[in-house]
């Protein structure tokens, strides 16, 4: 199995705006899986809120929908 991170399209959000539509930070995970083997995904998140950092970290256990083709 081969993972790829391509770089994330920004690093900082701005504020939020309700007259505006939402902003998103996004980026894309290649993963070359050719004997099909099950993929888990760990993340870290971290971000500050009023001044404070938040760390999140979460896990994703073969929660990959099955029609999604993994490369």
């Amino acid at each position: 199995m081969r993972i790829k991170l391509q770089n994330p399209s920004a690093s900082d959000l701005p504020q939020y705006n309700p007259i505006l539509p939402p902003q998103a930070i996004t980026q894309i995970l290649i993963v070359s899986n050719p004997n099909k083997e099950a993929v888990r995904l760990s993340y870290k998140l971290s971000y500050y809120l009023s001044g404070e950092q938040i760390n999140e970290f979460g896990e994703i256990d073969n929660g990959f929908p099955s029609s999604i083709d993994l490369i």
